[in-house]
């Protein structure tokens, strides 16, 4: 009697595998809870062998079986092999011996001697059938309606511990992809806030320098390098921010600290209105609000800078308003620049949208600015808002949630 040498693939073997070893559960340890559904189904059906099988290129590898000792099974040999060829239906034979696929196995023809064969398939929810859950006896066996119910229903729970399996090995997997980009970032935040904070400070040095130099001398010379003194300040305050919220992680969570929206805002006026076409008007009761003071100024900085750069009129006027309902705190900043066309509003929160726009500098933007804006909004459960017409003006309305 000669053993056969080839065995009958699925039409979609090659996704089927890669589909089965994204599982990544080929050749690892036993696991009590498949080996108990072995043993289960060996009561509920009444058979001395069962196991949970898969199917790799040229093997059946039973991850959990009772009253089998046999692991590996050759494909061209395995009853298995036949079962995946359907995702849907269960494979039930009776009497191998009477059937002519099976007649000649040696797994019937010679010790053990199998008669009855059962085969439920482990199909996933795109149709790759990885292996399946078996059933053997040494005797013929009819299974009842009721007992195949109960056969695929065991399949798929089979199958959903599969899947929790898989989900939470690739959430294991994320988990240390986040970890080590959180070091590298944590690492690269280190080294930026270390090479910008060299020249910064020697800038702030030599504009408390200069202040002092032109202090009763020159009034406008001293207040514009007061202006710069003032600006390093704020921009030293700024790394340090940002580099704190890379050691939490990156994130722009909420944390225990609140900020005085006003005082913000005034800041980042004083430090934006440097031109004498440049008015800026605040109205409204500005309350104190528990985000970080960094998140909010690149929030305000980038807007009213963008107001500010992105102008066809001779005098910039810039009008800041602020209220609240019970749920949120409402910043509106609007303009009487040139406007934004509406095919390309809902663009601008991209990463890397510049709609190639030269602002009255002559510099092109990174297109990062609102979408880094847009993303810190959105990390403390807010949301942003335009309105622009052309020629007439833009109004960003800024929401952010109490508490």
């Amino acid at each position: 009697m000669e053993t056969p040498k080839a065995f009958i693939t699925p039409k979609n073997e090659k996704a089927r595998l890669k589909a089965l070893y994204e599982y990544d559960i080929l050749n690892t340890v036993t696991e009590d809870e498949y080996d108990r559904i072995a043993k289960i189904a060996a009561e509920i059906f009444d058979v001395p062998v069962t196991f949970i099988s898969l199917l790799d290129e040229n093997n059946q590898w039973n991850k959990a079986s009772h009253g089998f000792d046999m692991q590996i099974i050759p494909r061209e040999i395995a009853f298995c092999n036949h079962t995946i060829l359907n995702p849907n239906d269960v494979l039930i034979v009776p009497d191998l011996r009477k059937d002519e696929r099976f007649a000649n196995n040696p797994l019937v023809a010679n010790a053990p001697n199998v008669v009855f064969y059962a085969g439920a398939p482990l199909t996933t929810v795109k149709g790759h059938v990885l292996g399946s859950l078996c059933l053997l006896d040494a005797k013929e066996k009819v299974m009842t309606e009721t007992q195949i119910d109960a056969f695929k229903a065991l399949s798929r729970e089979i199958m959903a511990k599969l899947e929790l399996r898989k989900k939470i090995k690739d959430l294991q997997n994320v988990e240390r992809q986040l970890k080590k980009a959180n070091l590298q970032l944590k690492g690269f935040a280190r080294l930026v806030s270390h090479d910008i904070k060299t020249p910064v400070v020697s800038i702030a040095m030599l504009a408390g320098i200069l202040s002092n130099k032109f202090k009763n001398t020159d009034i406008a010379t001293h207040e514009s390098v007061s202006l710069i003194k003032e600006s390093t300040r704020e921009l030293l305050s700024f790394i340090d921010e940002m580099l704190q919220q890379a050691e939490d992680g990156g994130l722009h969570k909420k944390i225990a600290r609140s900020s005085c929206s006003r005082s913000i805002l005034e800041s980042v006026v004083k430090l934006t209105a440097t031109d004498a076409n440049v008015t800026i008007e605040l109205e409204g009761e500005f309350p104190i609000i528990g985000i970080d003071k960094s998140s909010m100024q690149q929030i305000f900085q980038n807007i009213i800078s963008n107001a500010v750069k992105y102008t066809d009129k001779d005098n910039t006027k810039i009008k800041i308003t602020s209220q609240s309902d019970d749920t949120y705190h409402y910043f509106s900043i609007s303009d009487n620049g040139m406007g934004i066309p509406k095919n390309q509003i809902n663009n601008i929160f991209k990463f890397g949208s510049t709609m190639s726009k030269i602002d009255k500098y002559g510099n092109k933007g990174t297109g990062f600015g609102l979408a880094r804006v847009k993303n810190i909004i959105e990390g403390h459960n807010g949301h942003i808002t335009v309105k622009s017409k052309l020629n007439s003006g833009t109004t960003f309305t800024v929401a952010l949630q109490k508490g």
